[in-house]
């Protein structure tokens, strides 16, 4: 694969996954200068979280120093066991986005999101707090 980059040398090619392609990340990573790994928590989805997936793709995007960061919505459905083992493992920047629904018990108040982002914060050195911002947009 010819890398355009040496024609455009200020280009930066960003990737936005679920991260769970290692195989195929391999084969591409050397064109990829950042990674936006979506983070599909169990607590969000009501699907198992492919762990081994995500740490062998995070596992390819470091080994090749490309700059990775994840985001993950979160509801009030989340507990203190899937932040631990979420924590325990990721070790990049973590972004975390309240969940937009009209389902009310799935919201979470400010204080909600604060505490959950310093529970994060005790195992991970850079955690912030996003809105979804397509839903404010009405984009989705």
């Amino acid at each position: 694969m010819p890398d355009f980059r040496k024609s455009f040398p200020k280009t930066k090619v960003y990737l936005e996954t679920n991260g769970t392609l290692f195989e195929e990340l391999e084969k591409i990573i050397d064109y990829i200068d950042i990674i936006s790994m979506d983070l599909k928590l169990k607590s969000s989805t009501g699907v198992d979280f492919p762990f081994e997936k995500h740490k062998k793709f995070i596992e390819i995007a470091r080994n090749k120093n490309v700059e990775i960061f994840a985001k993950a919505v979160i509801t009030s459905k989340i507990s203190g066991e899937e932040i631990d083992e979420l924590s325990d493992f990721i070790k990049i920047p973590l972004i975390l986005q309240p969940v937009s629904s009209f389902n009310k018990e799935l919201l979470l108040s400010a204080r909600n999101i604060l505490e959950i982002q310093e529970k994060f914060l005790k195992k991970l050195e850079d955690v912030r707090v996003i809105p979804q911002v397509h839903k404010f947009l009405d984009l989705l």
